[in-house]
């Protein structure tokens, strides 16, 4: 069972291979199996052309399956030989951790070959939200003024608010499908660095929020994963 005690196993072991969740440290191994198969990979997988990068990028990348799979969000496995110190069906597995989570190469739609996202959360004030529950769709500033709406995966949610809205007061928190999204998602960085953020290129469809979370800081003006215990019912 995951850490929740809800959902799959987090290592399932047989005779001939050990099927497992993600961890950083694992960054090294799923660098050099990538490498040493990048032509056979390109042809079919459309993530591998960013491919080779470097271990640092590994690392986020497998901390964020591992954040997402401790959250229930998504659940990212590797298949491994017994020992854990290679890999079997390395083409299967690359299409098994696509389709669990790899970031769109484009502007595509989430769900779709590029890769899949359960949940996507988005920080906005109580007022903006009951604004957008009048109008129908919700629609941050950012999306008049950049052209998109900032989203972050779970594991991203904490630090994205003690960066920007450290010490704020009057907080939600929208919980996103994404698969009801009507409006494309594109995992990007426009900044220049190497961790990926969902940015919503559209409206978030009301239809799409699965839940609206109360969103205060603690005495100290930061935030943690106390965020989850009072829910405000979508409409």
């Amino acid at each position: 069972m995951s850490a929740s005690g809800k959902g799959p196993a987090y290592c399932v072991r047989t005779e001939r291979t050990v099927i497992r969740c993600w961890n950083p440290s694992d960054a090294v191994l799923l660098k050099e199996a990538i490498d040493s198969s990048l032509d056979h990979l390109r042809p079919w997988m459309p993530w591998a052309e960013q491919e080779p990068t470097e271990v640092e990028a590994k690392v986020e990348l497998l901390r964020s399956f591992r954040g997402r799979f401790d959250l229930g969000q998504d659940f990212t496995y590797g298949i491994f030989d017994h020992d854990e110190s290679g890999w079997q069906l390395l083409s299967f597995l690359s299409k098994l951790t696509c389709a669990g989570g790899c970031p769109p190469t484009g502007r595509d739609r989430a769900g779709g070959a590029g890769g899949f996202m359960a949940t996507i959360f988005h920080i906005t004030t109580e007022r903006e939200w009951e604004q957008a529950v009048h109008r129908g769709r919700y629609e941050a500033q950012s999306l008049a003024t950049e052209g998109f709406i900032h989203c972050s995966d779970g594991d991203q949610v904490i630090r994205v608010a003690n960066s920007i809205f450290r010490g704020t007061h009057g907080l939600v928190l929208l919980h996103v499908s994404v698969e009801k999204l009507s409006s494309p998602v594109v995992y990007e960085n426009l900044e220049g660095g190497a961790e990926l953020f969902p940015h919503v290129y559209g409206p978030i469809d009301l239809a799409a929020v699965r839940a609206v979370t109360m969103f205060e800081p603690a005495e100290d003006g930061t935030f943690d994963h106390h965020y989850a215990d009072t829910r405000i019912e979508p409409p």
